[in-house]
């Protein structure tokens, strides 16, 4: 196998995670919920939880096709969040914009 890095970053901060991860099977981790052959590999450090699939807080990371799919479908499901909240500001303006000129067709009228 040949592993090409390229970038000005930390080459041994990168190593140490990418063997922790190598070592620990992290891209079976989360795979097997039955605790199958994997979860006799994970090392005693810890190391794994910081560079494997699942971040800190327990979250699955964003790792490939999935992970992408993953972020455009939050992504999706965030824009629909901000429409529905625009269109109910949008509609309690609307509310006030007539009730005002209702207010001011009875002042001229009455």
């Amino acid at each position: 196998m040949t592993l090409v890095i390229r970038g000005k970053g930390d080459i041994d901060g990168f190593l140490t995670k990418f063997w922790d991860c190598w070592r620990g099977r992290a891209w079976e981790t989360g795979n097997d919920s039955g605790g199958g052959s994997s979860s006799g590999s994970v090392p005693a450090s810890g190391s794994v939880s910081g560079g494997g699939l699942y971040s800190s807080d327990g979250s699955v990371r964003l790792v490939g096709v999935s992970g992408i799919l993953r972020k455009e479908q939050e992504m999706w499901e965030s824009t629909d969040k901000s429409l529905q909240e625009a269109f109910h500001d949008l509609n309690a303006l609307m509310v006030i914009v007539v009730f005002e000129s209702l207010l001011l067709i009875e002042d001229v009228y009455f």
